[in-house]
């Protein structure tokens, strides 16, 4: 067994500076289905016959499988985040274990990627991956076996997002915006719609898919609920003051799902910012441009996933080297509620991990708290 799992926790709590970090970081982005390639091989001298039938047929071969995780392990140490690594493999953890896959698959790619990053990194890399594959191991091994549902912990509107879900469920776009319209009546606002009607019914539905209970077009259906019911609370946005503060907001490269900035950017706009919503997949290089002509006081950008932090990272570059280090950028995404000073990290202003704190630090960045 190799010794990430024997080696005592003080050892492998040891961080490897950030300065190190730089180094490994480009190298396991660029080598990474090299690594994949070799960690396969790796498992395989250790389960003889495992790996080839570790998978179901419906899967990415173990080789793609193994190559997000090597980029995920990269994102996590290039903000010195081994928690972000962690959270990640548990989520792979419950996944895979109610498609079938063996619990020790998972387990046994950690111990074989140790091994061929230590074979393959640079001497100096120190024990910062080490760090992070012990906490990922201990992640997979302690995580629960089915997650909590976020419907059952919305006190009050816990029957309200329960009936929003359900006609979701079967199909009733109607019924399920009824639900909504109902309770905008009844005096609930938009912001408890967001918070507590659909953000929890929308993780509910992911939940259910990453358990094997809803097909991959219970969520896209419900997503494209979401929008009708966004569009339905824009109708009651407020016209900005012309003073307002003007807040351009967009999903990173690669980030592919807008809800979260259109709620955040909604949720902007009933606090009283004017704002330009471009929507998700921005690359970095194209912020220039996209600036170009527009006023802006502050960039509010989201980046949802631990992939995503790399392309966060290079639209702060690009503030920083082609528009003079202004304005400032908010940050946004459950990562971020993670690790509070994440976006002190990735050299930004501020993060918010919720819709309230994001307003929040609005706010103060533009001086208007």
């Amino acid at each position: 067994m190799h010794r990430i799992l024997t080696a005592p926790w003080h050892e492998l709590a040891r961080a490897s500076p950030m300065s190190t970090y730089r180094t490994i970081v480009p190298l396991m982005r660029a080598s990474s289905r090299a690594y994949a390639r070799a960690t396969v091989a790796a498992m395989e001298a250790m389960r003889p016959g495992f790996v080839a039938k570790a998978l179901p047929a419906t899967f990415a071969s173990p080789e793609a499988d193994i190559e997000v995780r090597v980029l995920q392990l990269a994102e996590s140490l290039a903000v010195d985040a081994p928690e972000l690594f962690a959270d990640s493999v548990a989520w792979y953890r419950t996944a895979l274990h109610f498609r079938g896959v063996a619990d020790d698959y998972l387990s046994l790619s950690l111990d074989a990627l140790a091994t061929v990053l230590e074979r393959e990194l640079p001497p100096s890399h120190g024990s910062g991956f080490l760090r992070s594959l012990a906490m990922a191991q201990q992640a997979a091994r302690s995580v629960p076996a089915v997650p909590p549902s976020p419907i059952e912990q919305q006190g009050p509107f816990a029957r309200r997002a329960q009936q929003f879900l359900l006609a979701v469920l079967e199909g009733q776009g109607e019924e399920a915006m009824d639900v909504v319209r109902t309770a905008l009546l009844e005096g609930v606002t938009p912001a408890q719609v967001h918070d507590s009607i659909l953000m929890p019914a929308q993780q509910e539905v992911g939940r259910m898919w990453m358990l094997g209970e809803a097909p991959i077009a219970d969520e896209h259906f419900a997503s494209q609920l979401a929008g009708q019911v966004l569009s339905l609370l824009q109708s009651r946005v407020p016209k900005p003051a012309p003073d307002a503060p003007h807040v351009v907001a967009f999903a990173v490269s690669g980030n592919l799902h807008d809800l979260g900035i259109r709620i955040i950017t909604q949720r902007l706009q009933f606090a009283g910012f004017r704002v330009t919503n471009l929507g998700a997949d921005l690359p970095a290089s194209d912020l220039p441009w996209a600036l170009s002509g527009r006023q802006c006081d502050l960039l509010a950008v989201s980046a949802t996933m631990l992939l995503h932090l790399g392309q966060a990272r290079s639209v702060v570059d690009v503030r920083n080297t082609q528009l003079g280090g202004s304005p400032p950028i908010l940050l946004g995404g459950s990562p971020f509620a993670k690790v509070p000073d994440l976006h002190v990290r990735l050299g930004a202003e501020a993060g918010a991990g919720d819709a309230d704190s994001a307003v929040q630090c609005a706010l103060r960045l533009t001086k208007r708290a």
